[in-house]
């Protein structure tokens, strides 16, 4: 039944954030080619569209009443289940030992991840081109 619970929590913060991750993704993405290319085109309608018609209210509660919900939400039963559950301050505890044991290779891996991101982002500019 707790799995459950932690589950459907879960699922509820993801439906409130995701408005606002598929926004500002949209708006990341649509800069990534000039305007005249798609994906780019359809993405710049998208947006236009989006803010001709949020009011400053509705992304006050796009941009800030739902991330804050998350946020409290998350923190409130993050904090629930450290309190309640053992095992689980026991796992996070060993994650934190293997990564101090392990540091450097997560370090490769992160660098590996940001340098492949690069080379991707460098490699669709000069297609694009």
């Amino acid at each position: 039944m707790r799995d459950l619970r932690l589950r459907l929590v879960a699922l509820g913060e993801w439906v409130l954030v995701g408005p606002t991750t598929l926004l500002l993704a949209a708006l990341a993405v649509r800069l990534l080619q000039p305007r005249q290319y798609e994906p780019a085109r359809t993405l710049w309608t998208i947006t236009g569209w989006v803010g001709d018609h949020l009011s400053h209210a509705g992304a006050a509660a796009v941009f800030l009443a739902l991330p804050g919900a998350v946020v409290l939400i998350g923190a409130t039963t993050l904090l629930q289940v450290w309190r309640d559950d053992a095992s689980m301050r026991q796992d996070v505890i060993a994650a934190l030992l293997i990564f101090r044991r392990r540091v450097a290779v997560g370090l490769i891996a992160a660098a590996t991840v940001v340098g492949s991101a690069i080379l991707m982002l460098a490699l669709v500019h000069a297609v694009a081109d």
